[in-house]
């Protein structure tokens, strides 16, 4: 469930505070019931379900939430890096499947275009291939029409990305290397033969082998249990709650997206790291105490 943007629904369907609003007109009754109880759970609504149909009022920490996912639907930063990873991701499977230099905008008809519930557009798919090509991540045919090539297909380059990194270019171009202050934390159990690291610039998951969903969801529960304990602002303690949420989501589902799984919690740190080191070591603290281990060296 994409609660953050019923939540945004739901600011739009008011003019008044305390407005009751009619949410089986959001995606059906029973989708509502459910859009209703999880969001009430978490203090976002005050559930007003009847028989007759699910309702609800939004609440000032709902408001905060649909606040947050608005800056974050048109932030061009998370934007520029989604589209980048759904394009290798996308392109690595069209691969795979045989397919040979397929359309570049083709990827806005996959899940890899999908933005915190929304399309990506042309725009954000052509500026990304254009930054891929002239990183070498891709290659492809270009034309006086577009920043980037219409028509792609991976490098090597863009290969180990995908394989190494599930994607992620920035974590592919740091590499691990020349990072002062990192803080590393190994768990076999989450990804199998991976690491989870973060470090003063970003968050990297190595996706090679594949998500353990119980270690997953064991590791974001953990830092569910623990957001309360960490020094961050009301609205960054929101946020980082929806997109840990969302990741549990994801891992229960017979086959999670790899890529969604990491890029959630990497949304999820970065509020971490954005609240400072202090913030990011007791975090990784409440993680290393969960799983009986402390941080590697």
């Amino acid at each position: 469930m994409e609660l953050p943007r019923f939540l945004a629904w739901l600011v739009d369907q008011t003019s008044q505070p305390d407005e009751v609003v009619d949410v089986s007109a959001y995606q059906g009754t029973d989708l509502g019931y459910e859009l209703v109880e999880a969001c009430a759970d978490r203090g976002w609504v005050k559930g007003l379900s009847t028989f007759g149909g699910p309702a609800a009022v939004i609440t000032l920490a709902g408001r905060h939430v649909a606040e947050q996912y608005r800056r974050d639907l048109t932030d061009p930063v998370k934007r520029a890096a989604t589209a980048r990873t759904g394009l290798l991701r996308w392109l690595y499977a069209q691969q795979a499947a045989g397919a040979h230099y397929p359309v570049t905008t083709h990827v806005l008809q996959s899940e890899e275009s999908m933005y915190l519930g929304e399309r990506l557009t042309e725009d954000d798919i052509d500026r990304a291939a254009a930054y891929l090509y002239e990183q070498g991540f891709i290659k492809g045919v270009r034309t006086a029409q577009t920043r980037g090539p219409v028509r792609v297909a991976l490098t090597s380059k863009g290969e180990d990305c995908v394989e190494q990194y599930g994607g992620n270019v920035t974590a592919y171009q740091q590499g691990g290397q020349g990072r002062g202050n990192t803080n590393t934390f190994n768990f076999g159990p989450i990804i199998n033969n991976g690491t989870m690291a973060v470090a003063s610039e970003g968050f990297t998951q190595n996706t090679t082998v594949g998500v353990d969903q119980a270690g997953v969801a064991k590791l974001v529960q953990t830092l569910l249990d623990g957001l309360d304990k960490l020094q961050l602002t009301d609205e960054a303690r929101t946020s980082a709650r929806a997109e840990l949420e969302a990741v549990q989501q994801e891992v229960q589902q017979p086959q999670p997206n790899t890529g969604r799984v990491t890029a959630g919690i990497g949304r999820a740190v970065n509020y971490f790291m954005e609240a400072g080191k202090p913030v990011v070591t007791a975090a990784f603290m409440l993680i290393a105490s969960g799983y009986g281990l402390p941080p590697a060296a």
